[in-house]
């Protein structure tokens, strides 16, 4: 099937403000229960409100620490002007986790902006991102501000239930927050970006003591990709390792831009890999890196032969273009939204694979893994497991000794969910990777 997308949205959701410790009003009166019972469950299913159905631009996102504790965190529209932040917890690796808990409400705001010649009505989005290090889980969000303004939030837990008052991850500077990323290094460092509209457009910036940095101005200072999703990484050597999806010369090409531990300023390394992808819109999908035996890893989607496919590339950053090896395929079909995890040299990446069978169009999650010594990718294992829904934008980590979790948000005919799934490299072989 080949690609064709036409949609070029702009969103710029705007952040800010006001907490609370346990979430009053509509949020702790919804009871997000395990969903109908499928013939081949995965670890969780939990069903979602009937607003939900319209935010398909978000993803959940899902950390474990190396006791065996695993947390999931996403979004509810929880009423008509409010979002509820779930999270999710697991005890046992990712073998069962407890039912949905709001943990914070956020209110909805809602603007007017024009693009393409006409009006439209932008709602903000929470975004929560998970990332553990150094013995805590720590969870960002977006909260808006009627002003305009806004923030990236961020609080951390031990345990998934009780979590510390949220901080602001940047200064005032801020005009608007979106397209959100986290990650959290060994010493317990965070390093947050997003995108930012204070410049002629959309461009990242990143953070990691509490003021932002910019890390890339765009072409003649006019930004980058608007609507992409970004991704973060503090190597093991302590650099700051930003990735986002640039607009250069009509191409729409995953980008990377690092700060060497102790400066200040972003280095631009350039594109990932020597595959140039002109297209005119925003494909609404973003990079994905991770780190693996002291090399980086990066994950994304193009279509520049008119099929999206799924590609990774491994270097360091000063030999970048590196190399693009593409993603096995399940079914033949089109691949889109990879989410990289990785431990010790250990890699795996999930993904989506739409395909047509039977005069019929359908999605699935895949997962491959690839081991050190390897010479490629493992065959894709099939991760989602009902035939009847269609997965949307999933997330992944790699518990040590557990395996794979992966979470999704599932459109099934009676309504949305949030599904998380475990998987295990092929042959039973371990995650460790050292």
């Amino acid at each position: 099937m080949r690609f064709l997308l036409v949609c070029a949205l702009l969103a710029a959701a705007g952040a800010g403000v006001v907490f609370w410790r346990e979430p009053p009003g509509p949020a702790d009166e919804i009871a997000y229960g395990p969903g109908p019972a499928r013939p081949s469950s995965p670890v969780a299913r939990f069903s979602l409100t009937k607003e939900d159905a319209t935010l398909d631009r978000e993803r959940p996102s899902v950390a474990a620490s190396p006791d065996g504790t695993v947390l999931v965190a996403c979004n509810s529209r929880a009423g008509t002007d409010a979002n509820a932040i779930l999270v999710c917890v697991s005890r046992d690796r990712g073998a069962t986790f407890s039912a949905p808990r709001p943990i914070r409400s956020v209110p909805v705001h809602r603007h007017m902006t024009r693009m393409g010649g006409q009006d439209r009505l932008m709602e903000s989005q929470p975004l929560p991102r998970l990332a553990w290090a150094a013995g805590k889980f720590h969870l960002a969000w977006c909260e808006p501000a009627e002003a305009g303004g806004g923030k990236l939030l961020a609080c951390s837990t031990t345990d998934g239930e009780s979590f510390s008052e949220p901080v602001a991850l940047h200064g005032p500077e801020v005009r608007k927050v979106h397209y959100t990323a986290l990650c959290a290094g060994g010493d317990g460092r965070l390093l947050a970006a997003w995108l930012d509209n204070r410049g002629q457009g959309q461009q990242p910036f990143a953070s990691t003591g509490g003021v932002s940095a910019l890390v890339d101005a765009g072409t003649g200072g006019k930004g980058i990709c608007p609507c992409c999703d970004l991704d973060t990484l503090i190597t093991s050597s302590g650099d700051e390792v930003v990735a986002y999806r640039h607009s250069v010369d009509g191409n729409r090409d995953i980008h990377l831009a690092w700060r060497p531990r102790g400066e200040e300023t972003f280095r631009k390394g350039g594109p990932v890999s020597g595959r140039h992808w002109k297209f005119q819109a925003c494909p609404h999908d973003g990079p994905s890196i991770a780190e693996a035996g002291g090399q980086v890893v990066a994950a994304w989607m193009d279509a520049a032969e008119q099929k999206r496919r799924a590609f990774t590339a491994t270097g360091t950053m000063s030999t970048l273009p590196w190399h693009a090896e593409p993603l096995p395929l399940l079914r033949g079909g089109e691949q889109s939204q990879p989410r990289l995890a990785a431990t010790g040299e250990t890699v795996a990446a999930v993904w989506l694979e739409s395909f047509v069978e039977n005069k019929a169009r359908g999605t699935l999650v895949a997962a491959s893994f690839r081991h050190p010594g390897a010479k490629g990718w493992t065959e894709p294992m099939v991760v989602s497991t009902d035939p009847t829904g269609v997965p949307t934008r999933p997330s992944v980590c790699l518990e040590p000794l557990g395996g794979l979790v992966v979470a999704w948000f599932e459109q099934q005919p009676e309504g949305r969910s949030l599904v998380v799934a475990r998987v295990k490299p092929p042959a039973g072989g371990c995650c460790r990777g050292d």
